[in-house]
């Protein structure tokens, strides 16, 4: 990639750092950006209803019913 700095007058150690500035401002989209939009991207194979949230509703669920049962024997035992 040519060197957008064409200033004669620059001496080799300004032009190390301007290329060596070039390079790190090229970094974000040779490396950076390719992986960020690859993250981003939606594949086309995502199920309509995720699993965990039926999975986190049936846990609380059976808490619930466990809940009940217990202060309804509870209830039984030492109640009237």
């Amino acid at each position: 990639m040519e060197s957008q700095y064409k200033n004669p007058f620059l001496n080799a150690e300004q032009l190390a750092k301007n290329r060596q500035r070039e390079a790190l401002e090229n970094l974000g989209t040779n490396f950076v950006d390719p992986h960020i939009q690859q993250l981003m991207s939606v594949p086309s194979h995502t199920p309509t209803i995720p699993a965990y949230p039926v999975v986190g509703f049936g846990c609380a669920a059976v808490w619930l019913l466990v809940t009940f049962v217990c202060c309804w024997m509870m209830g039984k035992i030492y109640g009237k």
